[in-house]
């Protein structure tokens, strides 16, 4: 009975040592931070940026240009997606406020906001976008800009 019961005992242990190894998991995705925000500018405290249009690159007196930065934190070169959500009017046409995509360098991706002097006091909403094609996971990031 002694024999039977060492004999049961190690066909359990040997089963569920199987299991363990056999359970094991593959390798982990390696997760990054995605940081978005305008260049040259902090935040308030409440989560919103403050960008006063006659600092910016200003255009013909009509609109204001600032660079509007991604951080991947992320070795592999990846495109970056940009929207805005507000547009510009012009000549009865809708035009993007923000440059719609740009690849990182050494984990940074840059695009051009230019925002018309007549959107001062509102809120715009910039978001960004990427998917790690070598990790395949999806990395989002918004954030408010206040036109002074």
């Amino acid at each position: 009975m002694l024999n039977t019961k060492k004999s049961l005992t190690k066909i359990v242990l040997t089963v569920v040592s199987l299991f363990l190894i056999g359970c094991e998991l593959g390798p982990q995705p390696v997760e990054y931070n995605f940081e978005l925000y305008p260049e040259s500018l902090t935040e308030d405290g409440r989560g919103y940026y403050h960008f006063k249009l006659s600092d910016g690159i200003v255009w013909n007196n009509k609109t204001s240009r600032i660079k509007m930065v991604a951080n991947t934190n992320n070795p592999n070169t990846q495109k970056v997606g940009f929207a805005a959500s507000d547009y510009w009017n012009y000549n009865d046409m809708e035009i993007p406020l923000i440059n719609s995509a740009s690849y990182t360098k050494d984990g940074f991706a840059y695009s051009w906001m230019a925002v018309p002097f007549t959107m001062i006091g509102d809120t715009i909403y910039v978001m960004s976008r990427y998917v790690d094609e070598y990790e395949v996971l999806e990395y989002t990031e918004k954030i408010g800009v206040i036109m002074e």
